[in-house]
């Protein structure tokens, strides 16, 4: 699989979760984890972060606010800060890098 196969299906895999929870009645929140080795292993918990949470406005009306780490290998390897995620900046840049070599090398 190339990187940019991974990145399409991620991204589409996001946007049909989010489609299929937001019909559920009474949903308020949801919150998903992706592990995809070796690009997330920097990451705390091993994992990519997306999360949706519905706010109630006076008129009743749920508005979602999402919060998530990126869906590109480049931009999940760079070296940065993420305040929702449990990012470590430790090694990304060196083990990213082989890795999205590797994948396009198809290793």
């Amino acid at each position: 699989m190339s990187v940019k196969q991974i990145e399409d299906e991620l991204g589409e895999w996001l946007t049909k979760f989010e489609s299929f929870f937001k019909q559920i009645p009474g949903v308020y929140e949801a919150n998903v984890d992706v592990h995809l080795s070796p690009f997330t292993t920097v990451y705390k918990n091993g994992n990519l972060n997306y999360h949706w949470e519905a706010n109630i406005n006076q008129s009743g009306r749920k508005e979602w606010k999402f919060k998530g780490d990126p869906t590109e290998l480049e931009e999940i390897c760079k070296p940065m800060n993420f305040g929702h995620s449990y990012y470590t900046k430790e090694g990304c840049n060196s083990n990213c890098r082989k890795a999205i070599e590797n994948t396009y090398l198809g290793i």
